[in-house]
């Protein structure tokens, strides 16, 4: 009987807890960018963007204009005026509770002209 009382008690943090009884589980990812200048950005500026993402270690950038990178911090300069929607992909490449990779995305529009007011 001890010994069942002693397996009941070892296991049951775990079945009522799943979530937080893996410590090497993986938490899911949360996508975060600011840039800089602000919009309206200056056609031939070079945009500063800053990744704030949490949880992971795998980046995905598309400016909007057919240009890509997997920088963590990438810079890019756009050479027409437009709108333009930035997306970021932030993925944690360990996984999600081994169900495979885990991502989050986060879009953000910037607007370029031929001048921008400094």
């Amino acid at each position: 009987m001890k010994k069942y009382l002693l397996l009941l008690v070892l296991l049951l943090p775990q079945v009522l807890l799943p979530g937080c009884s893996d410590k090497n589980s993986p938490t899911r990812p949360v996508a975060c960018f600011t840039y800089a200048p602000e919009s309206p950005v200056a056609m031939g500026d070079n945009v500063v963007f800053t990744n704030c993402s949490q949880h992971a270690d795998l980046f995905h950038w598309d400016f909007g204009d057919l240009m890509t990178s997997t920088e963590q911090n990438p810079g890019h300069i756009y050479t027409k005026t437009g709108e333009f929607n930035v997306q970021l992909i932030a993925i944690n490449s360990a996984g999600n509770a081994g169900n495979g990779t885990a991502y989050d995305t986060i879009t953000q529009k910037v607007t370029v002209v031929v001048w921008a007011k400094k």
